[in-house]
């Protein structure tokens, strides 16, 4: 099985938020860890939050570096 389910949270935003959460719930369940993607502003990440994500990944927390130490 694996350990991670990642969705974008576009994909959350235009689904049924009643219906995500019992998804959420079932994948939870048989130990599968949730991640949320292209989380780029706070109204992203409270919404994911709220659907019960439980790890988060995207531009509101840290811009990506360009690898360039100058």
């Amino acid at each position: 099985k694996p350990d991670f389910l990642k969705i974008k949270v576009d994909y959350l935003k235009e689904h049924d938020k009643d219906e995500l959460k019992n998804f959420l719930f079932l994948f939870k369940s048989i130990g599968i860890k949730t991640i949320a993607s292209f989380i780029d502003t706070e109204d992203d990440y409270i919404y994911a939050k709220d659907l019960g994500i439980e790890y988060f990944q995207g531009y509101y927390f840290r811009e990506l570096e360009d690898g360039n130490d100058s």
